[in-house]
């Protein structure tokens, strides 16, 4: 299924075709963060709360005085990874009209903006909620009965579904550069499309394997911090 849903994202032409995905992912992100807030805020996952007796020990809120120094490490190398998008900064100045340098920068700034209040919103709201049983994945926390965290569950489906295309776009253009000694101007986008089907192939295979998501996920962004520094 999720093969059915990446592979035509992944096998447009432009990005301009995006645009209307991209919205869709961005109000998946708004909502999943306000029902967040709004779960704490109510303390509903709080003891003596709505939910909390359905919770299991481990999932319980749980706070103390001690800092993780591990969990830090993790923390701060996800911090590196939330604006990894350098790779596609040349195909948003271009599509744009007039792609001019003041127009790239409002861009920028912006979206910037709008995204680091927004994943700050979700982590901030998270860890108040459950403290240092907090996971990786945050909605794992909230119990199946809540019906509002299975809409927040879709909502994130939705936003990994539409933003997936644009990493991919960023990894298909630097194979091709790599190879652009022995490819034609012809064959570069048969390379697109075939790096499209394996790789969402590979991709989802792995998403039935793999289960430390969080752990995963900070080690790309160590290492990718790590090649940028170096």
């Amino acid at each position: 299924m999720m093969v059915l849903l990446l592979l035509p994202l992944c096998l447009l032409r432009s990005l301009s075709s995006l645009a209307y995905t991209s919205f869709f992912g961005m109000l998946g992100c708004l909502y999943t963060t306000g029902f967040a807030i709004y779960r704490h805020v109510k303390g509903d996952y709080a003891k003596g709360g709505r939910f909390f007796q359905l919770l299991a020990l481990e999932r319980r809120p749980k706070f103390g005085d001690e800092i993780n120094i591990s969990k830090l490490l993790v923390l701060i190398s996800y911090f590196h990874g939330c604006y990894q998008v350098h790779f596609d900064a040349p195909k948003f100045f271009h599509s744009l009209s007039p792609s001019t340098l003041r127009r790239f920068n409002v861009l920028t700034y912006s979206s910037f903006t709008i995204a680091g209040l927004v994943g700050a919103g979700l982590m901030i709201a998270g860890f108040l909620t459950f403290g240092e049983h907090s996971e990786s994945l945050l909605l794992n926390n909230y119990h199946s009965n809540d019906q509002l965290a299975t809409w927040a569950r879709l909502a994130t489906l939705v936003s990994i579904l539409c933003s997936y295309p644009l990493f991919f776009g960023g990894f298909a253009s630097g194979i091709i550069e790599l190879t652009a000694d022995i490819l034609r101007s012809s064959d570069r986008q048969t390379v697109k499309d075939v790096l499209a089907f394996v790789m969402v192939a590979v991709n989802v295979s792995l998403a039935f394997v793999l289960e430390r998501l969080g752990i995963i996920a900070s080690l790309r962004c160590g290492a990718r911090g790590t090649d940028q520094a170096s």
